[in-house]
């Protein structure tokens, strides 16, 4: 199989941990889920419709190096409610909430709320896309290698605008069960037990509940038409392990087709793949 590698890096980005609420934290890597969008916007690909289970694009396989160490950063931003009523009934409480502003008023505010934005500084991933239908895999090597996007790649936030460097399209192989030595991101269902992490626990960081994939809401009609993008929620989610000690490379027992080897400027390596398929259901 074939994987189209490139290099994703940028100033500041935020991928946001979804059951965060008083805060926006972040991920310290960019979700599958977040990395599907951004190669379905390279491709044009209309959003949220590669959530449906029978799309092409459906089951990419992704993996993920983190490739300058992480370092963070916060700030304060504060949120204006612009109406005059809200209901907080969509969230369990069975009351609507009054804002003080005056609706003849235009230069009145609305109730202000204050948020920690959690930001990454400096970021730089290497990523590894391989997509079954070849078509589809061969449009997106010449849009990389072209730079040539239908939609502006970003890092988790519209005002996070992304670097791509493209790398080439390599030969990958699946590997067998067995213990291999990991570059990158480790799903946690790819090892043949979880136990092992417990003798390797000063090595590694272990991130909970990151989003593998969104399942797509059927949306109704309006006057016999469906709306022009989808709603989705998530599906499945999984833990990853983040290794703490970059040059130094995890040995881990792995099931098969797990994770797959590659040979990238004459150096090998063994990464995991991030799958369609998670230990965990939402």
């Amino acid at each position: 199989m074939k994987f189209a590698v490139f290099e994703l890096s940028g100033k500041y980005a935020h991928f946001k941990v979804p059951e965060s609420t008083r805060g926006n934290f972040t991920f310290p890597f960019p979700p599958r889920t977040a990395l599907m969008g951004l190669i379905a916007g390279i491709l044009g690909i209309q959003r949220n419709s590669y959530w449906q289970e029978n799309q092409k694009f459906y089951s990419a396989k992704i993996a993920v190096e983190i490739l300058n160490i992480v370092l963070k950063d916060s700030l304060k931003i504060n949120y204006t409610q612009t109406k005059t009523i809200t209901s907080l009934r969509k969230i369990g409480a069975p009351i609507t909430l009054l804002i003080p502003k005056d609706p003849g008023n235009p230069k009145s505010r609305g109730f202000i709320t204050q948020f920690k934005l959690d930001l990454l500084k400096n970021v730089k991933y290497r990523i590894y896309v391989s997509i079954d239908d070849d078509e589809l895999h061969k449009q997106l090597v010449k849009r990389l290698k072209e730079k040539k996007y239908v939609y502006p790649p970003y890092l988790g936030h519209a005002n996070f605008f992304a670097n791509i460097n493209y790398l080439g399209n390599y030969d990958a192989d699946y590997l067998s069960a067995g213990e291999y030595a990991i570059s990158g991101l480790i799903a946690a269902s790819a090892l043949m037990d979880e136990k092992d992490l417990i003798y390797q626990s000063g090595g590694v960081t272990v991130v909970f509940n990151v989003p593998l994939v969104m399942k797509a809401i059927e949306e109704e009609k309006i006057n016999d038409v469906l709306p022009e993008t989808f709603s989705c929620e998530i599906a499945r989610l999984e833990n990853i392990i983040l290794q703490v000690e970059r040059e130094k490379q995890l040995k881990m027992n792995l099931n098969e087709n797990s994770a797959f080897s590659i040979t990238i400027n004459k150096q090998k390596k063994n990464l995991v793949l991030l799958p369609s398929k998670a230990i965990k259901e939402h």
